[in-house]
């Protein structure tokens, strides 16, 4: 997750935003050992005032599967 945080700061957004993607309320801390699930907006082209939300996992966990 950290890489994430980095590569969105060199790019220009503000550090982005982080969630527990299991549910479960944890906050995120230590971002060695959360990896990223998800990103919103997806990655591609917005404008750097867009807010980044990042969906994290701690690194042994499993991402959970998408609905919709």
């Amino acid at each position: 997750m950290t890489a994430a945080q980095e590569t969105a700061r060199a790019a220009g957004f503000l550090t982005p935003r982080t969630y527990d993607a299991l549910g479960l309320g944890r906050a995120v801390t230590a971002g060695d050992h959360w990896t990223v699930c998800a990103q919103d907006p997806r990655p591609g082209e917005v404008e750097t005032t867009a807010e980044i939300t990042l969906a994290v996992v701690q690194l042994e966990e499993t991402c959970p599967v998408a609905q919709g």
